[in-house]
Parts: structure tokens; sequence; C-alpha cells
């Protein structure tokens, strides 16, 4: 006697495997979206930590802080070049640097000459909950 049943899957089998498969993607994209913004962050700190090094640099060199980051006897002796902010979501990326102390929620970064301090001019909080100018 023949068997009369195919080997194979049926379509109620294919269906609950592709059902899995969606719940499973559903699930793990915004964690995938949580982990760029972490990457973005950390790079921006990174950027942050270096324009902090060569600022007190420039400082230990010259005893008062640079008046203007893009200047030619700070850019290109100290820093190669102004570092891009990337937020990931809250500002376009941008190199933009303004002078001040007053964060105005703008993007880029923020320079108080007086002080040497540097900072991300955004007043976003992080993937953290830490306020991002506050860095």
């Amino acid at each position: 006697m023949q068997n009369k049943f195919k080997s194979g899957f049926t379509l109620i089998e294919l269906g609950i495997v592709l059902i899995i498969i969606f719940i499973l993607a559903l699930l793990s994209v915004p964690q995938f979206s949580q982990l760029v913004k972490k990457s973005k962050e950390t790079k921006t700190r990174i950027a942050m930590t270096e324009l902090k090094d060569a600022i007190y640099t420039y400082y230990e060199k010259n005893g008062v802080y640079p008046v203007d980051l893009t200047q030619p006897e700070f850019l290109g002796k100290y820093i190669k070049k102004i570092p891009v902010v990337k937020l990931g979501g809250h500002h376009h990326d941008s190199a933009e640097l303004k002078l001040g102390e007053e964060i105005d929620d703008s993007g880029g970064w923020i320079y108080n000459p007086a002080t040497g301090n540097i900072s991300v001019n955004c007043s976003h909080k992080d993937t953290k909950g830490q306020e991002i100018s506050k860095w």
C-alpha cells in the first residue's frame, strides 16, 4: 500500500513560522534603534573629550583658554578639526561652534572662552535620562 501523504510543510505550519519570525523582528527593531542612538552618543562623548583635552593642552602652554576654537592658533595645532556632534534624532549632525555659556538647543557645540568649558548645545535627554548639555 502506498503512502497517500506527501512529506513537507502545510500552509498552516508555514504561516505559524512566518508569524513567529515577524514577532521576533518587531521585538528586535526597537533594540537596534536604541543601540544606534547609544553609539552616536558615545561618539559625541569621545569627540567632546578630545576637544576638552585640546583646550586644556592649549591652556597649559599659553596660560589662557583659546578665544575661538576655529582660529589657526588652535585649530590645526591642538586638534585637526572641530568634530561633529551626532545625537541620533534630537538634532542634525553638526560641527557648528557657538561662543557663550547659555544652551539654546540648536545643536552643535557651545564654548565658553572665559572658563574653557565646551559642551553639547542640546537640552534633550540621552538614552540614560541625563541632559546632554550636562555631560
